[in-house]
């Protein structure tokens, strides 16, 4: 804490020499002028975004433009909740078999539609095929 306070108010200040502005830190004065004098833009190359600073731009384009990177493998989803799903699955091991039969499914979803497919049966007799 006292090495940060020391900085922030009692350090040496560094000048920009194009405007008013001071920074505590060179990298923030060297920020500033890149930004605010040699206007440099990262511009989205799938939208209308146009970032100050390359860090900005990934992080646009991890949020708005689905690359969600797996951890865990190559996958990449185009939204979160897939890649969510996708850990769920292939990593966390979970699944839903069967009481009835080998199957395994990856969704309680689809454990429901393999037993109304394959194991109910008939609720109603067709009158045209009996």
């Amino acid at each position: 804490e006292l090495r940060k306070h020391k900085e922030m108010k009692h350090s040496l200040s560094y000048s920009c020499d194009q405007c008013d502005y001071s920074a505590t830190k060179l990298a923030d004065l060297m920020s500033h002028k890149r930004i605010e004098h040699e206007k440099a833009r990262y511009p989205c190359d799938q939208c209308q975004y146009d970032g100050t600073e390359a860090v900005m731009l990934t992080k646009h384009k991890e949020s708005k433009h689905g690359l969600f990177r797996c951890d865990q493998s190559d996958y990449i989803a185009k939204q979160p909740q897939y890649l969510k799903e996708h850990k769920r699955i292939k990593h966390d091991g979970i699944h839903y078999p069967c009481d009835q039969c080998d199957h395994i499914a990856t969704r309680p979803g689809n454990l429901k539609i393999h037993k109304e497919t394959i194991h109910q049966v008939v609720r109603y007799e067709c009158d045209q095929c009996a």
